[in-house]
């Protein structure tokens, strides 16, 4: 499998990055130099629930869309990125898969009825098969509420732009394990998402809520803790264990870059330095943990 077939192909000279806090662009030039443009997100335009991205104020969001594109002069068509807690994702085992289309998408349907608080009716459901591992077949699936998908689709396409692709930050991030093997860690504002590849090809993906309440350096670490036990005992994956680091926040990246750093059989992926952006003050302004899915899908870097 490769991971562009998630996203799109050929690589898209413009993506854009929203979530309930920012709206960013960013556009590569001819000559390879990145540009971007951001503004706050207006509290109330997009609404996020128990399954996600649940309401879009389609109006406000295509007047948020339109000043950006009007100042960037992007592409028509692009992709877009918004939190992985935006979407849920599930990778579903099966002894084996029914060989009709349509008996698939029952099956998953049944599966995502017993997971989800949200009649299947009312989600948009992309399955993606992996090749096969051991004895059984897995789907990728990715689900998110369609009234709210398709909200966001509209407010783009009125604002000039043709969405090529939505997808989670965490699967662009993907892109940066080196050899396509390893475990991808991203906290993003109340929400945990973790991914391990292997050979390109997900293996494992586990996401939880964050509460308020409780430390949030204590959750990650305690679910990275029994994480790194699955792998290493269910899943049998030996050797050195490449891990990535993609945080919101300073302080809770350094606590989980340091606590990753004190474990047997995992080498941690440097930081990133710099980000190639003609203007380096962007990075700051609008947050590596937004900008670095972003630089994967328009440099082409995602398998």
């Amino acid at each position: 499998m490769r991971w562009r077939e998630l996203i799109t192909s050929p690589p898209p000279t413009t993506a854009w990055s929203l979530d309930s806090s920012v709206l960013a662009t960013v556009k590569r030039d001819p000559k390879g130099a990145l540009h971007c443009l951001a503004e706050a997100m207006p509290e109330g335009v997009c609404e996020v629930g128990p399954v996600g991205l649940q309401a879009v104020d389609g109006k406000r969001l295509e007047a948020l869309l339109s000043s950006l594109q009007a100042r960037m002069e992007g592409a028509r068509r692009a992709a877009v990125v918004v939190p992985t807690g935006w979407l849920r994702c599930h990778l579903l085992s099966f002894d084996e898969l029914p060989r009709r289309q349509a008996e698939i998408d029952q099956v998953v349907q049944w599966r995502l009825k017993k997971l989800l608080p949200v009649l299947p009716s009312e989600l948009r459901v992309s399955a993606l098969p992996l090749p096969a591992h051991g004895n059984g077949r897995q789907l990728l699936c990715t689900v998110g509420v369609e009234r709210a998908l398709a909200e966001l689709e509209r407010s783009f396409v009125a604002a000039g732009v043709q969405p090529g692709q939505v997808t989670g930050r965490l699967f662009p991030l993907a892109g940066e394990i080196s050899g396509g093997n390893g475990l991808v860690i991203q906290v993003e504002e109340g929400f945990l998402s973790l991914l391990l590849v292997q050979s390109g090809v997900p293996r494992m993906t586990r996401t939880k809520l964050l509460v308020a309440a409780e430390s949030a350096a204590d959750v990650v670490t305690r679910e990275l803790h029994l994480t790194l036990q699955y792998i290493r005992g269910q899943l049998a994956v030996e050797g050195t264990l490449e891990t990535l680091v993609s945080v919101q926040g300073d302080e809770l990246q350094a606590a989980v870059r340091t606590w990753l750093s004190e474990q047997e059989g995992v080498a941690v992926t440097p930081a990133s330095q710099t980000l190639p952006f003609a203007d380096p003050r962007i990075v700051a302004a609008v947050g590596e943990f937004r900008l670095a899915p972003i630089l994967e899908l328009i440099h082409g870097n995602v398998r």
